[in-house]
């Protein structure tokens, strides 16, 4: 992480220690983004879908699941990123803008307030590295949950898998597709909610 993204970074989460979180529900977030063939290190990539649900902890429920499609602004999207993520170039330019996905995020789950997770780091990371290039506040708090890392200590892996496999080795059905922002979410909800389970 770039010095000044990690110093803006800091700010904020220093500034949400003063928040009340919820802990009734988590707010499971999955990003799809645009990417080349090759996902070449350092290259610029822009969110083009955001995903989220609620994973209610008492009873494992999962709620106001959603999705919208995000308009890239620095970087396109590749035939690569189409046979992915299903998203077509003419797809994302309707969507909104970042600046309108992350209000939608705010408005629809109070996502500065509300612990979040996700499966791995990436989709945090986008939202640093996105922010922090647009120049705008992060929309979410700083209570975030790596699901990856949750159920590779749950269920004793030396290291974490991937989400579709993952799924496989605890003999849970993938719903959905693959890289849809919210499927992929319901899916990291329903591992989580597993990690979260006693052996």
């Amino acid at each position: 992480m770039k010095p000044a993204i990690a110093v803006a970074h800091i700010k904020s989460a220093l500034a949400y220690r003063r928040a009340n979180i919820s802990l009734d529900s988590v707010l499971v977030i999955d990003v799809e983004a645009t990417t080349g063939a090759d996902r070449e290190r350092g290259a610029i990539r822009d969110i083009i879908q955001v995903g989220a649900c609620l994973l209610h902890i008492s009873t494992g429920s999962i709620q106001n699941a959603d999705s919208v499609l995000v308009r890239p602004t620095s970087s396109e999207v590749t035939p690569f990123c189409t046979d992915l993520t299903g998203i077509t170039p003419a797809m994302a330019r309707d969507g909104r803008t970042f600046v309108e996905a992350c209000e939608w995020l705010r408005a629809k789950y109070d996502s500065e307030v509300k612990s979040w997770a996700s499966y791995g780091n990436f989709d945090r990371l986008q939202f640093v590295v996105q922010c922090e290039r647009e120049g705008l506040p992060y929309p979410l708090s700083h209570d975030h949950l790596n699901i990856k890392l949750a159920v590779a200590l749950h269920a004793g892996w030396p290291k974490g898998k991937g989400l579709t496999r993952a799924l496989a080795a605890l003999k849970m059905k993938h719903e959905g597709r693959h890289h849809d922002a919210k499927d992929d979410a319901i899916n990291a909800a329903r591992l989580l909610h597993r990690a979260l389970r006693p052996k």
